[in-house]
């Protein structure tokens, strides 16, 4: 991709490897109208939108934002592009963000995985992953909006229920959005698998 075309925020766009106009839609993850039909986007206009993460968003700061929650390791503007392609096309992928539009950064992202199931009448369960919102903005309750954004999109896409895991810190505030303690997670790292290569640190799962 070539950098972004300086223009009117409405009429932003970026050209393709093929010289193809591309828009801000065909960048998004998934379809922005689902988190509008879904009640996630309340307060359009203001200084914090809510969104889908889109392509270009490698220029706005959203692995910097990640990499305060966990090892991003080292993601090229190419990787991250085709990783987002790649989950589009998969489909069942849901990052939301949150974009400080006075400055044009993302300041929190969260993840919403769709997984079909043969049990409950083959119905779908929503996994929440890699919460995280700046540092910098903590206290702005926009942990918050994310976490209400995730769980109604999950509603939209009929999920009968929604799943996390988070450290014994973050369980009060996981409270306050409607989620409730259940069981234990397990886990098993299979390192040689990471393509960060670094050692594995206790997940936390959420920086509010």
């Amino acid at each position: 991709w070539s950098a972004p075309v300086q223009c009117h925020r409405s009429s932003l766009h970026w050209w393709g490897s093929k010289g193809r106009r591309i828009g801000l839609d065909e960048m998004a993850l998934f379809d922005a109208s689902l988190l509008q039909r879904s009640g996630a986007v309340k307060e359009p206009g203001a200084r914090f939108v809510v969104r889908p993460l889109r392509e270009n968003d490698f220029d706005k700061g959203v692995l910097g934002v990640l990499s305060q929650l966990t090892t991003v390791g080292d993601v090229s503007r190419q990787v991250f592009e085709a990783q987002v392609r790649a989950m589009r096309q998969s489909g069942g992928y849901y990052i939301v963000v949150i974009e400080d539009t006075t400055v044009g950064r993302v300041v929190a992202s969260a993840t919403l995985l769709v997984e079909r199931k043969l049990i409950h009448g083959c119905g779908k369960v929503a996994h929440v992953e890699d919460v995280v919102v700046d540092k910098h903005l903590r206290g702005h309750k926009l942990g918050v909006r994310i976490m209400e954004a995730l769980v109604s999109l999950a509603d939209h896409l009929q999920c009968y229920k929604v799943l996390l895991d988070c450290s014994d810190l973050n369980v009060p505030f996981y409270e306050r959005v409607g989620l409730t303690v259940k069981e234990r997670q397990m886990v098993r790292y299979l390192s040689h698998n990471d393509p960060a290569r670094s050692k594995p640190t206790p997940s936390v799962r959420a920086r509010l």
